[in-house]
C-alpha cells in the first residue's frame, strides 16, 4: 500500500546517498543552479531544467534537459545529444 504524508509528498522517494549530493554541489558550482538529480532504473540522473511562464495556459511550465550520470566514481556526461523525431508525413 502506497503512503502519502500529509502535504501528499509520496514516501517512496529514494534517499539521496551523501556523495550524490556532493557530486551535484560541485555541479551547481560550475555549470549552474538549475540542476536536479532523479533516480531513474537504478542510476542518479543529473537534468538541467527551466521553468517559463506559459501565457495561454496561464501556469509556469518546467522543461528539463538530460546531462548526464552520478556514479560513485564521478560524473558521466551523456555521450550524445539525442536527435529529435520526425513525424512522417501522410499524403
Amino acid at each position: 500500500m502506497r503512503t502519502t504524508k500529509s502535504n501528499g509528498a509520496n514516501q517512496w522517494k529514494h534517499p539521496r546517498p551523501e556523495w550524490v549530493l556532493r557530486y551535484l554541489e560541485e555541479l551547481k558550482k560550475e555549470k549552474g543552479k538549475n540542476l536536479q538529480v532523479k533516480y531513474v532504473n537504478r542510476s542518479w540522473q543529473v537534468h538541467r531544467y527551466e521553468v517559463r511562464w506559459d501565457p495561454e495556459k496561464k501556469r509556469p511550465e518546467k522543461k528539463t534537459e538530460y546531462i548526464g550520470t552520478i556514479k560513485e566514481d564521478g560524473f558521466h556526461p551523456r555521450k550524445r545529444k539525442y536527435r529529435k523525431r520526425r513525424r512522417k508525413v501522410e499524403g
